[in-house]
Parts: C-alpha cells; structure tokens; sequence
C-alpha cells in the first residue's frame, strides 16, 4: 500500500491567513467584537502614544487574546504567549504578533478587563457573550 507524502520542509510555501481559518470561527466573531468596542470611551488604557522603546501591541489585539483565551480555557499567561506562537487562529485573530506573557499580564492588570468587559458587554448589549460564542462552537 503507497504511503501518503509529506511536503519538503525546506520548502517555501505561500498561503493567506484567511485560508488557513475557517469562515465560520468563533476567532472571527471574537475579531468582529473587539472591534466594534471604543476603547477610549470606556477608559482603557490605551498604550503606544510615546515614541520611545519598542512600539506597544493594540488593545484591541490583547484584548482579542485575553477573550480567545477565556473561550478556550487558557488563563495563564505563558500558554496564551505560546498559543500566539504556535496556533493559526490566533495568528490569524493578532496578524502574526507574538506579545510576551509579561505584556499579557500587565495589560490584564492594567485595565482591569473583567470590570471593563462587563461594561462593554451592557453598552453592546452583549449580555451573555460566552453563551453567543458557545452556540457558534457547537454548531461548527
């Protein structure tokens, strides 16, 4: 019986992102969500006003993370900097940005999101996020 073949690592490859989501990913909504959020209104901490040090990741991008990983069950820190590294939907959801666990958890810090989600949760009128997001998994 042949054997299935593998394709040369060495070798270049040219894909889009969007090829490698599915149109039909929770990561998509979660995306569409984080931006139809003001950050300003709502007092976030919005960082990279400074034209000094390495430039600072968006809010909406740390907060797309922080979700995708509530969804997901990834509370730490570290396993939501590897998932940046190594899982096409968030490559996708980031555009291959790779923030650090320790900027991960200063931008938990810093704004308090729980608070700030809850919030923008009740102006959106997005009460039950997690219950929307869940029924869109199971139907996938």
């Amino acid at each position: 019986m042949p054997l299935q073949s593998k394709v040369d690592r060495g070798q270049i490859q040219f894909f889009s992102l969007d090829e490698i989501v599915d149109s039909d990913s929770v990561v998509r909504v979660v995306d569409l969500f984080c931006k139809c959020i003001d950050y300003q209104e709502l007092d976030f901490t919005v960082k990279g006003k400074s034209h000094e040090g390495k430039p600072a990741f968006e809010t909406k991008t740390l907060t797309a993370i922080y979700i995708y990983g509530y969804l997901n069950k990834v509370r730490s820190c570290r396993t939501l900097e590897k998932a940046c590294k190594v899982n096409s939907e968030l490559w996708w959801l980031t555009g291959m940005q790779r923030p650090g666990y320790m900027t991960i958890a200063n931008f938990r810090k810093d704004i308090m999101l729980c608070y700030n989600l809850k919030r923008v949760m009740k102006i959106l009128g997005i009460e039950g996020l997690k219950e929307a997001l869940k029924s869109i998994k199971q139907r996938l």
